[in-house]
């Protein structure tokens, strides 16, 4: 699992990943869609556009544009957040989350994706989905390191946790079924992992109606 707070931005990524979360923030509000476009500065006008800072506008045009794009592979990655890593959840889709001291979201990402190599860094682009959990209570002797240990704690009684569940870079049909939010029960994870999979594996048929536009993923390592 991954710490959020131990990733660290250089400043033109950091400039280029709070455009992005802006535009990400506007565009979804307006039309629930979970993707932003990408131009240089002058289409900052636009809604759902994210700007690209000027450091970046060489490598535009090698941005991916489709899943075959997206070479590096699958994974499955899971970031913990607390207190003060709220605008690193904004990166993810996840908005207006107050966190209080002691408390703890786990991310789990589930990601096609891939790179590109820009003024000498890797910048990575993906789809798939994320779960969010975030943990509303708990007793003595709940475990909650994992996706797996959380889940276990909902089951016993020990934790109540809610979740929410949203595409990044994908729509069309089955997406619906993915963006969802509620009460942790022990089917979900399963059903994420499930569903996910077989979202990625239909949008590489040829006859696919899933529209993909990769979005950079400004907290992976791998």
């Amino acid at each position: 699992m991954l710490k959020a707070s131990d990733v660290v931005l250089d400043k033109k990524t950091e400039k280029f990943a709070v455009n992005y979360a802006d535009s990400l923030k506007k565009r979804g509000r307006l039309n629930r869609l979970n993707a932003v476009d990408f131009s240089p500065p002058s289409g900052r006008s636009k809604v759902g556009v994210a700007e690209v800072p000027e450091e970046y506008l060489d490598c535009l045009e090698k941005f991916p544009k489709g899943i075959r794009d997206l070479k590096d592979g699958v994974t499955v990655d899971i970031y913990s957040f607390k207190k003060g890593d709220e605008s690193k959840l904004s990166l993810m889709g996840f908005f207006d989350i107050s966190m209080s001291n002691h408390e703890k979201v786990t991310v789990v990402e589930y990601s096609q994706f891939g790179s590109i190599i820009c003024n000498r860094k890797h910048l990575k682009f993906g789809i798939g989905c994320r779960l969010m959990m975030r943990i509303i209570r708990q007793r003595k002797g709940a475990k909650i390191n994992t996706p797996q240990q959380i889940t276990a704690s909902v089951i016993f009684r020990k934790a109540e946790v809610n979740y929410s569940m949203q595409t990044f870079g994908i729509t069309g049909p089955g997406v619906g079924g993915l963006n969802q939010a509620g009460a942790l029960t022990e089917d979900t994870y399963n059903k994420f992992i499930t569903e996910v999979s077989n979202m990625i594996v239909k949008a590489y048929d040829e006859d696919s109606r899933y529209i993909i536009n990769p979005q950079p993923l400004f907290l992976k390592r791998k």
